[in-house]
């Protein structure tokens, strides 16, 4: 099993006020012990979502690893509403940014992460494709990427706020 294909899963209510509940079948749970996922042993997952798709990551995996902070994970999602008020030209400094951050973590992409960072380029840089963009190079390089975000974005707030006396 590759590790881009879906896994088909099951979803109980558990009843009112109590939530969902997913539940994998034995094949399922084998294909993903073959990839090196215990489910036994992992209880607590943080789910991204993109363009209407949840992503399950091991609350576990991200907390080993030190370069995916969760924090810095939720600071990236979060700064979206300030990205989208970036002026084009702003829009465009940021693309290539982001676009460096993917190029040098040499991070895997889906078709579809690959359609999302050519409209970037493109100039199309709707709130979708910002998103889909933002979450592979959260994935490639989150510290990098929230560098690259916070650059911009306070730069700009700094030039909104600062001295309008000119040069």
């Amino acid at each position: 099993m590759e590790r881009g294909e879906p896994l088909v899963v099951s979803v109980h209510e558990k009843g009112e006020k109590r939530g969902l509940s997913l539940y994998f079948g034995s094949k399922e749970l084998k294909r993903l012990e073959k990839m090196g996922i215990n489910l036994k042993d992992v209880r607590k997952f943080i789910v991204l979502v993109q363009n209407n798709k949840m992503c399950l990551i091991p609350l576990s995996d991200v907390a080993r690893r030190e370069r995916e902070d969760i924090g810095v994970l939720f600071e990236i999602t979060s700064r979206l509403d300030d990205i989208m008020a970036l002026s084009d030209s702003e829009l465009e400094e940021l693309s290539e940014g982001l676009l460096s951050v993917i190029v040098e973590s040499g991070v895997k992409l889906a078709a579809s992460e690959k359609t999302a960072i050519m409209r970037m380029m493109k100039g199309v840089r709707t709130r979708d494709v910002m998103k889909s963009v933002l979450g592979v190079c959260a994935r490639a390089s989150p510290q990098e990427t929230l560098a690259v975000i916070n650059r911009l974005v306070i730069s700009k707030s700094e030039k909104e706020g600062g001295d309008e006396g000119g040069v």
